[in-house]
């Protein structure tokens, strides 16, 4: 249904007559069906709709200043991941989750916690992929993600029970 208004509402919207506070709202809504996108690792089609958004906000007539179009253009940047790697526990590009002594305490929550990151504050860690990747070593097989730093918008939620991060 979403997929239905975006692909065709969206491009009839700049040149409507609607009142330009109605266009702005439906410019932050494709915001946030954006952000529900990112959360499932949908990173372009979440980009497709930021750009939308911002498409609208400069319609509207709004400056590249305005709250939105700064909301909007933080969102798209953030389509850009990067590829999270191991480094040296004393490197300056390492990661540290924000709610670490959470995970530890052993307190398992049904949502999880939030893996948004201390050292990178307003990031999160993402999944880079919707799809699992199957992994074997000998006798022992496992499911794996790539992970990136993105929005915490789109944060995982896990837990950690002493050995691994589910």
């Amino acid at each position: 249904m979403i997929n239905y208004l975006y692909e065709h509402l969206c491009h009839k919207i700049i040149s409507c007559q609607l009142p330009n506070e109605s266009k702005a709202e439906i410019g932050r809504a494709l915001i946030v069906f954006g952000t529900k996108l990112q959360k499932k690792s949908k990173w372009s089609d979440s980009l497709d709709y930021f750009t939308q958004a911002l498409n609208i906000f400069d319609s509207v007539g709004y400056a590249d200043n305005h709250p939105d179009m700064v909301c909007a253009s933080h969102h798209a940047e953030s389509c850009a991941t990067r590829q999270v790697v191991l480094v040296p526990q004393e490197s300056s590009s390492k990661i540290c989750i924000k709610y670490r002594e959470v995970l530890h305490s052993n307190v398992t929550d049904p949502e999880g916690t939030s893996f948004e990151l201390s050292s990178h504050p307003g990031y999160a860690l993402v999944r880079l992929n919707d799809q699992p990747i199957h992994l074997s070593s000998g006798s022992v097989k496992w499911k794996s993600y790539f992970l990136s730093v993105a929005l915490k918008d789109s944060a995982l939620h896990g837990n950690y029970d002493g050995r691994v991060l589910r």
